[in-house]
This record gives C-alpha cells, structure tokens and sequence, in this order.
C-alpha cells in the first residue's frame, strides 16, 4: 500500500475510535507529510522518538520566540540563555506529548505501521 492509502486508513480507524483528528494527526506531521516527509504517524513512532521530535521542536520555536522578543527589548537578559529555554521548555513537552501518543497507541492497539492496514508498503 501507498503511504497515502495507509494514512487514509489510519484516518478512519482512528476517526472510528472516537480520536480527535487533531490528536491522531498531530499539526508538525501533517507539516512533515505536506513537505514530502514520509514519517508514520506518532502513534507508530516509539517513547523517545517522540519526546526527541516533539521537544526538539517546541523547544527550538520557544527559544526562538524568546530570543526575538529579548532582542525586541520585551524581555531583560541575554540571547544566550535560549539553548537553556530550549531544554527547559522542551524537556516536559517532549515528555507529555510522547506519554500521551504512548497511551492512544496503547488504547487504540494500532500495531506497527508496517503492518498496520494488512499489507506491507511497497517502496
């Protein structure tokens, strides 16, 4: 099967356990598949992969913003305090968001992507 015909049947599994759409596809892989990025869905990824890509990005755009609105003169303090925001921001969300697909894996029994319609994906 095509990555979009085994998204489009994950999108009606999910939709048929009662998922919110915003929860089964999360906007930073909807971002990923509309740029050509060929990632399973969360859901499939494993506790790390999840913590390193969902707190890698938070983390990045919250030391980012803080960073521009220092330079702005919202905030007092220097710029070199963002890779700390990044850690300090990113660390927890990373965590939440991976416990929190961990859980809908788990409740949900989704299996692994590769098996996840039936049939393996042909590259």
């Amino acid at each position: 099967m095509t990555q979009c015909s085994k998204l489009e049947s994950y999108k009606k599994h999910m939709a048929a356990a009662g998922v919110s759409k915003f929860a089964a596809f999360p906007p930073l892989w909807r971002i990923f598949w509309r740029i050509g990025i060929r990632i399973p869905p969360p859901v499939f990824l494993g506790f790390l992969s999840n913590t390193m890509i969902f707190g890698g990005f938070f983390g990045f755009f919250f030391a980012s913003c803080n960073w521009l609105l220092r330079n702005f003169g919202v905030f007092d303090g220097s710029g070199a305090s963002a890779p700390w925001l990044a850690l300090i921001a990113g660390v927890p969300f990373g965590l939440a968001m991976a416990y929190e697909q961990y859980t809908l894996a788990k409740k949900h029994n989704v299996g692994s992507w590769d098996e996840f319609p039936g049939a393996r994906e042909r590259t």
